[in-house]
């Protein structure tokens, strides 16, 4: 029984370090500490981390899988790189399927599911108050995944979900722009207001307004 606890604890400790190396470099890349395009070294990383390459490299293949990070040619990554195109098409993809999905969740939205939505928003507030972008980030991605959830299209949820990494990446660069913050939580009490009414010709502008502005925010910081 010894033996095996001091077999354990080494892989217990490495997969916590990992995790540190992780939350600290996505939280460079979300904040602007690594811009767009920069590339990354792990020999590096590890140095300035104090840590062994392979955290680093562990860490790094986790931002793959999330698309923060891209492959280059030859070996190492580089923080992705957000084009207009990409954007422009992910957010035609959301406006058909958002939209859709909110005027379906007035009818199918729970009691319970309400309040998540409520909670999620308060949660936002608190968030923006302390400059929280991944917090803010997180609490994004579960107010729009929540509305599709209500609207009962499994479909819908697997292709949004499908895009998950890609805006996550993006949404590193829309949260740097100085009105994303308070546009974002000012669009989600607009959309909760309207489905908890039961409005769905509301909730479906409201959708469409708060993805447009999105868009927007999203398209200026890029080509700043």
């Amino acid at each position: 029984m010894p033996e095996g606890k001091r077999g354990l604890l080494p892989v217990r400790n490495r997969t916590l370090l990992t995790e540190q190396v992780y939350l600290s470099l996505k939280s460079a890349i979300i904040n602007g500490t690594f811009p767009t395009g920069e590339r990354l070294k792990e020999e590096e990383l590890a140095k300035k981390m104090g840590v062994s390459r392979t955290p680093v490299r562990e860490a790094i293949n986790q931002l793959k899988q999330e698309g923060l990070v891209t492959p280059l040619v030859g070996g190492g990554v580089k923080v992705t790189e957000i084009s207009t195109k990409e954007i422009n098409d992910i957010f035609d993809v959301r406006d058909l399927l958002e939209t859709h999905a909110a005027m379906k969740a007035v009818d199918n939205i729970s009691e319970e599911q309400l309040k998540t939505l409520e909670e999620i928003i308060l949660m936002g507030r608190v968030a923006q108050q302390k400059g929280l972008m991944e917090k803010i980030i997180e609490l994004n991605t579960q107010f729009h995944l929540e509305i599709i959830i209500a609207g009962g299209n499994k479909k819908v949820y697997e292709i949004i979900c499908s895009l998950r990494d890609y805006l996550q990446a993006y949404r590193r660069v829309s949260l740097r722009h100085s009105q994303e913050p308070e546009a974002s939580l000012s669009g989600h009490e607009q959309i909760f207001e309207a489905i908890k009414l039961g409005d769905k010709e509301k909730a479906c502008h409201y959708m469409k307004e708060h993805l447009i502005i999105a868009r927007r925010l999203m398209l200026e910081n890029v080509k700043q």
